[in-house]
């Protein structure tokens, strides 16, 4: 899927996952320079990010964080939703640590969306043995209207 990505876009930057092998967070904190990146990894939205346009290919939103982690308020989400709406030609790939969130917006994916999991590990104990990540433990079964969706 990734050998298939033409660009990224980042208007909601951060994540408290706490990954520790996380490359995100690393390249955040050589980026400090940067505004958006000022604060590291602390969650934000970036209003400039919206006046972005698109015209075809496929897209990775957030790849700088994790836009469906439990701490980004709904507004955003919806605000991203509701911009990647209006560029019917073009993919989006939505990648999360906590799918489980995915559900809460069934209603609101617009068609040209593509929703992916990051799953670190179905063995809940060796997950918190090594202290991998404050992302949510276990398996996730998420349903999906393939019909709609």
């Amino acid at each position: 899927m990734f050998s298939h990505v033409t660009e990224t876009w980042n208007p909601v930057t951060g994540c408290l996952h706490n990954c520790r092998y996380c490359w995100a967070r690393r390249f955040a904190k050589r980026l400090r320079h940067i505004d958006k990146y000022r604060d590291g990894f602390v969650p934000k939205i970036h209003e400039k990010e919206f006046k972005r346009k698109f015209k075809g290919g496929l897209v990775f939103v957030s790849d700088m964080g994790d836009l469906f982690g439990k701490w980004v308020p709904e507004e955003w989400i919806l605000k991203v939703l509701n911009h990647i709406r209006n560029f019917p030609e073009t993919n989006f790939l939505l990648l999360t640590k906590n799918p489980e969130r995915y559900e809460e917006f069934l209603d609101h994916f617009p068609e040209n969306v593509i929703l992916g999991a990051t799953i670190e590990t179905t063995d809940d104990w060796l997950y918190k043995k090594y202290n991998i990540s404050r992302a949510p433990c276990g398996a996730v079964t998420i349903f999906i209207d393939n019909d709609r969706h």
